[in-house]
């Protein structure tokens, strides 16, 4: 137990001379949940044209709440204040769809005291493309925990394939760095609660 037998590693990345694949980052130590008709799943990739990754994220806006959505916690607060624009690749059953992802304080809702929202329209249906979120000028004295994802917020979602989307590679940026907190490819530690499955 003494720190002459004390490591710490970071990266574990699968390579060969022409590829490489980040298999665990260890940024995104966290958990997924939905609330309210939002429900998630980690699932093999059923569309690899555009997007080669093994594993995605699949959220489903069932009945519930037109506020129905998906919530990831993270145990290391996001670092927004060095990186304050998010990337996500998205796969949308239609073009014209709204996804809201929400940043929001460690404190659980409706307790919550401190959110940033940006919203981004896809442009293409049934294959990958690539979204941006700018929180430029927000709060970086906040200590942001939780990153709250929305279908069409506001409307009611029906569990079918048009409330359904696929997304991956979540990504933190600014000019001249870039983090991935989330490729879904390590599947970690999962849970639900009141009902989030």
């Amino acid at each position: 137990g003494s720190s002459n037998f004390t490591i710490y590693i970071d990266d574990i990345t699968q390579y060969s001379s022409s590829t490489s694949s980040v298999i665990a980052d260890f940024e995104d130590a966290g958990s997924l949940s939905g609330f309210d008709g939002g429900e998630q799943e980690i699932i093999s990739n059923p569309d690899t044209s555009g997007n080669s990754s093994d594993k995605v994220l699949k959220l489903v806006k069932n009945s519930g709440q037109t506020w129905g959505g998906h919530k990831f916690t993270v145990t290391d607060k996001f670092k927004l204040d060095s990186e304050s624009k998010l990337r996500v690749k998205v796969w949308s059953p239609r073009a014209g769809l709204n996804f809201m992802m929400k940043f929001e304080d460690a404190v659980g809702w409706p307790n919550t005291t401190a959110t940033a929202e940006v919203n981004a329209v896809t442009t293409k249906a049934n294959e990958w493309e690539e979204l941006l979120f700018d929180y430029s000028g927000l709060d970086t004295s906040v200590e942001w925990y939780n990153l709250v994802m929305f279908i069409d917020n506001g409307t009611m979602g029906d569990g079918s394939s048009n409330f359904t989307i696929y997304i991956d590679d979540i990504t933190q940026y600014s000019s001249s760095t870039s983090s991935v907190i989330a490729d879904f490819e390590d599947a970690g530690s999962l849970s639900g609660f009141d009902g989030g499955e």
